[in-house]
């Protein structure tokens, strides 16, 4: 019994001792596996080839400065002035981020197969860096054209992330934009845009400037009670002399315009062509600047214009922190016959009124020119700007 005893004594100490070292050894074992897998890679372009790819062959792995295989979520740097056109064969990869070295040469990154990134591009060199193929978003993210432009002519899947834009320097994105997540622009550069995109998200401008390259690169909802939505929190949206939003008859829009921090609006002067449609405008702060208007005050632009749905609803407050450049501060209404929408244009210059109200004077002066009302209409022009002012709560003459 006491032979038994210590047999199991002995088989369980061992069971013990195996139990630990696996408890030690497993995440080891698995931290290794992680630390592979979110290696730094440094691309050198010293293959026999351009693959860019998981292949453990020599004309893969040579390209990297180690001369070891790319495995999924690697840290991707450019350097060199060879082997500028990596290419993504049939197999997608899925990178962890993607920057150009300050040395590095214009690579044209090219495939048909997805290209997924989880952690943004950084362009730190002096030349052009150019995306020619697929693009799906890992995460929510930020490309930064730092030193020199980034140019993306595939499509984009956002995949519901928040994309960033980022830089200096300017950001062209020519393929399709789709997904649920939204679009952002930040830094001092420029985005253009000129894809037919479809993305659901919130466009938000808040330095820089975002160019509309093509008419309707900003999503359209699909129905008028749908919402996309158009951010201004400083920068400048160009409009460029497109058209974004549907047609005037349709009810459709981009969604609703807010206005959070100083920001401007920048028609294309006298382009008959270009119009934008939104839904509803929120303002919450700042003086929404609008250049490029063509047109005489009190009518419809000559040149294009801000439309927004009938059933928008703007403030007093809101209308007056908006400014037309030539034209004096604030904002009125125009109703569009037949229209589901209203024009946004200048307020009548002062001028205009107090010669329209001085018209009326005259009128109303004839035959009935010693009443007070009619003394009122008559008086010199300094009076008559302090009621204009005050115009609508005058109740007879001081």
């Amino acid at each position: 019994m006491l032979k038994s005893l210590e047999r199991r004594t002995r088989v369980g100490r061992l069971w013990v001792s195996f139990s630990r070292a696996l408890f030690f050894a497993v995440p080891l074992l698995l931290g290794s596996i992680n630390t592979a897998k979110a290696a730094n890679k440094t691309w050198d372009g010293g293959g026999n080839g351009t693959e860019w790819s998981t292949s453990n062959s020599n004309n893969a792995k040579d390209n990297w400065t180690d001369n070891s295989s790319f495995n999924t979520g690697d840290t991707v740097f450019f350097a060199g002035t060879i082997g500028l056109s990596p290419t993504i064969g049939n197999n997608s990869l899925s990178v962890g981020g993607v920057t150009f070295n300050s040395g590095a040469g214009g690579f044209t990154i090219g495939g048909s197969a997805t290209l997924t990134i989880n952690s943004g591009v950084t362009n730190n060199s002096s030349n052009v860096q150019t995306f020619a193929g697929p693009i799906a978003l890992g995460a929510a993210q930020i490309w930064n054209a730092a030193s020199a432009n980034l140019g993306f002519s595939g499509s984009i899947n956002n995949a519901g992330f928040v994309l960033t834009i980022d830089g200096a320097n300017n950001t062209a994105i020519s393929g399709i934009v789709s997904g649920s997540g939204g679009l952002t622009k930040i830094g001092t550069g420029t985005l253009t845009v000129s894809g037919t995109n479809t993305y659901i998200g919130t466009t938000t401008v808040t330095g820089g400037t975002l160019l509309l390259g093509a008419d309707n690169t900003l999503s359209t909802a699909t129905s008028p009670g749908a919402t996309r939505g158009l951010a201004l929190g400083g920068g400048t949206l160009n409009v460029n002399g497109t058209s974004q939003g549907s047609a005037v008859g349709s009810g459709l829009s981009l969604g609703a315009l807010t206005l959070s921090s100083n920001s401007t609006i920048q028609l294309t002067s006298n382009d008959s062509v270009q119009d934008i449609f939104f839904s509803d405008y929120n303002r919450t702060g700042g003086l929404l600047t609008i250049t490029g208007w063509s047109g005489a005050t009190g009518g419809s632009g000559t040149g294009g214009g801000i439309f927004f749905s009938t059933s928008a609803t703007f403030s007093a407050d809101e209308l007056a922190q908006i400014s037309f450049s030539g034209f004096s501060q604030g904002a009125q209404l125009i109703a569009l016959a037949g229209s589901s929408f209203n024009e946004l244009t200048p307020i009548p210059e002062p001028s205009t009124v107090v010669m329209a109200i001085g018209l009326l004077g005259l009128v109303g002066c004839q035959g009935r020119r010693r009443t007070p009302r009619c003394q009122w209409f008559c008086n010199p022009l300094s009076s008559v700007l302090v009621e204009v002012s005050y115009f609508g709560t005058h109740r007879g003459e001081q």
